[in-house]
């Protein structure tokens, strides 16, 4: 029924002419006391039958020359349009041609009146539609080749002297004529802003189509042209490609542009894709990441520019800090000081698309070294200029590392009102790579609030659209979260099958951008492994965490790995160990405040509170840490310390329950669940 419809659009005479079509080609035949199709639908819909074409043209043919013209010159228009864009293709009177179609269609012949039509440079004129595709397709087809091509022309140079200054809002129509008019230049012009307006709307796949179209039509330009135009249309669908998590075939795009850049001896844009390929490959293969950022910067030495030489070295710093971390072999200062001063001198060539991606990679270094302040500031600057720049796979990753760095400040009601409406857009976009991003953003929250099922339910959700997308990195995340949920709930046994499962996965492929992953997964290990009792386990799994967290260092899984430590001594009833990592702990969390030379070196003013960060900075170690001493004093039978403990834990506890809205089930889930924790449930 479909095929019949489709093609037919219910029109009765239509109908009966299709499959009387079919029937006679033997193609509809009854079969077990009902008709069916012996062959595929899609092919059957194709044909049109001889006696239902020589019925159209007998109806064209019956009507005036002028008219015939008329509606020939709007087959090429489409199957709606408005009177004026049909008078240009004729170079006619648009009133002439307004007042003919108005009489065919009171009369029913073939067209109807649609509306009105007003374009942006005055011009208003009636807009009509063909009663039937077929019509349309007719009349296309009975036009002369060339005739097709020049009417496509005239139609679009028109649609583009009406639109004017706003001709990107009709992109996509006028790059279809400008290429069916023999236009390639301007053709490919209007492709790439279709492709924009796609991908503005999340509509990436629709994007990678017009820029592929794209780039078929540049051997059809000008040969000084070629090169050039080719290399942004590729760069182009390797951006939009990178934001669909096709990060295989942004990278082939990528090796075009640097092939392209090698021939042509320009070092400029052999630096500036090394850098892009080795943010791509960060993901997934950590050596390529390495060697291409390696290049970027050997090479960026024959260019005197300030700003490339920035950009590359910066970009070899932090890819040398994550490779450094992903092979415990150490945190540099001078890596990080090379961070942060580069940044400095590239938000001073003011080009905010150049720096909004160096935004979000230094924020991510900061948040790993537990300035989670600094990381939030920055990664709202990136997502602003991100925004503004129209850089959506930017703009989405600083949203993202935004909300991880308030999880970390304990700001959990700005996280869960954040996430919730970012999970929303990209829900209603069906981007589904964030949507598994904010679903495991929002499993982390239901974590930390001790609402373990809620969290379980936003993992499954995540790891099925990880699955799907063989999204390695989040897979993992997914997993880890899993784990630590059902330890929240008290399964075990799955539990450690989420847990070795993301160890698995890890082992078979680390990007240099999961090395921090290690740090939930030897965390939940170490919960597990006490859980059951197995104390060596449990320590060696601690003093990895411990070991990785003090890298760079990220304090709040610092405090979490001497805690663990710590539970472990009490299991022990080693009381002066137990007292020496919780006093390992507290000294995590309670570090020194972020120097004020590293906000100035950001361009961000510091803070007016300097004084040393307490516990209560790094909220969702302290109360954990706080509860621990409380368990520590109170074996040792030391009750009044111990109460002084629990009441630091418990003002922890509410200083994370008043971020939340009053009404949100989170909030009571939090302070029961901690409740339940200091009585030793």
């Amino acid at each position: 029924m479909d095929a019949v419809y489709g093609r037919t659009e219910g029109h009765p005479l239509f109908v009966v002419n299709l499959i009387d079509h079919w029937t006679a080609r033997g193609l509809l035949r009854p079969a077990d006391e009902r008709w069916g199709l012996s062959e595929r639908v899609d092919e059957l819909a194709l044909g049109v039958p001889e006696r239902l074409r020589v019925l159209i043209e007998q109806r064209i043919d019956a009507l005036s020359k002028v008219e015939q013209r008329l509606l020939a010159a709007a087959a090429v228009a489409g199957e709606e349009w408005p009177a004026a864009l049909v008078a240009a293709a004729l170079d006619m009177d648009c009133d002439a041609v307004d007042e003919c179609c108005e009489a065919l269609a009171e009369r029913g012949q073939m067209i109807a009146q649609a509306g009105i039509t007003e374009w942006p440079d005055g011009t208003v004129a009636g807009r009509y539609r063909f009663l039937h595709a077929l019509y349309e397709d007719f009349l296309y087809q009975r036009l002369a080749a060339a005739q097709r091509v020049r009417f496509h022309k005239r139609l679009a140079e028109r649609l583009a002297v009406a639109y004017g200054d706003l001709s990107h809002q009709v992109a996509a129509e006028l790059a279809d004529h400008f290429e069916r008019g023999c236009e390639y230049a301007r053709a490919v012009r209007y492709l790439g802003e279709a492709a924009e307006n796609a991908a503005r709307r999340y509509a990436n796949p629709e994007a990678v189509a017009y820029l592929s179209r794209a780039l078929a039509l540049v051997e059809r330009l000008p040969p000084a042209e070629q090169e050039g135009t080719r290399v942004g249309l590729l760069q182009s669908r390797a951006h939009v490609r990178s934001v669909m998590d096709d990060l295989d075939g942004a990278i082939e795009d990528l090796k075009l542009v640097l092939r392209s850049g090698r021939e042509r001896n320009d070092p400029e844009l052999v630096v500036k894709t090394l850098v892009q390929i080795s943010r791509l490959a960060r993901w997934f293969d950590s050596r390529y990441c390495l060697e291409t950022a390696a290049e970027a910067e050997t090479v960026s030495r024959e260019i005197s520019d300030d700003l490339i030489n920035a950009c590359a070295r910066v970009n070899y710093a932090r890819v040398k800090l994550a490779f450094a971390m992903l092979n415990s072999t150490g945190w540099r200062q001078d890596n990080v000081a090379t961070c942060r001063n580069g940044l400095g001198v590239i938000r001073k060539a003011r080009d905010p698309a150049v720096l909004v991606p160096f935004l979000g990679s230094c924020g991510y270094m900061e948040c790993m070294s537990s300035n989670y302040e600094l990381a939030r500031l920055l990664a709202e600057e990136g997502a602003r200029i991100g925004r503004e720049v129209g850089d959506s796979l930017r703009y989405m990753m600083c949203r993202w590392l935004r909300l991880w760095a308030m999880i970390y400040l304990g700001r959990l009601g700005e996280t869960r009102r954040g996430a919730t409406l970012a999970l929303s857009v990209a829900e209603k976009n069906g981007n589904h790579s964030w949507i598994m991003n904010y679903r495991l953003v929002l499993a982390r929250l239901h974590e930390e609030t001790l609402d373990f099922e809620g969290a379980r339910v936003h993992c499954d959700h995540a790891l099925k659209i990880c699955r799907e997308r063989r999204a390695h990195l989040f897979t993992v995340h997914a997993f880890i979260l899993l784990g630590r949920a059902f330890m929240g709930l008290q399964d075990s046994t799955r539990a450690h099958e989420h847990l070795s499962e993301a160890a698995r996965l890890s082992e078979d492929s680390m990007g240099i951008a999961d090395w921090h992953m290690y740090l939930p997964l030897h965390q939940g290990f170490g919960d597990y492994w006490l859980a059951q009792g197995d104390l060596p386990q449990a320590r060696r799994m601690a003093t990895k965490l411990c070991a990785t967290a003090a890298l760079p260092p990220e304090r709040t899984y610092l405090a979490f790995g001497h805690r663990l430590l710590a539970e472990i001594a009490i299991a022990e009833r080693q009381w002066d160990q137990a007292e020496e990592e919780v006093a390992q702990a507290m000294s995590a969390m309670n570090g020194p405040p972020t120097p004020s030379a590293v906000w100035q070196a950001y361009g961000i003013a510091p803070p007016e509170c300097s004084s040393p960060v307490d516990g209560s900075a790094l909220p969702l170690a302290a109360w954990r840490v706080y509860a621990t001493a409380a368990k520590l004093r109170e074996l040792q039978g030391r009750q009044s310390e111990a109460e002084v403990f629990r009441q630091q834990s418990r003002a922890v506890i509410q200083q994370l329950a008043d971020s939340l809205d009053a009404s949100d089930p989170l909030r009571e889930s939090l302070i029961a669940g901690h409740e339940r924790v200091m009585r030793g449930g």
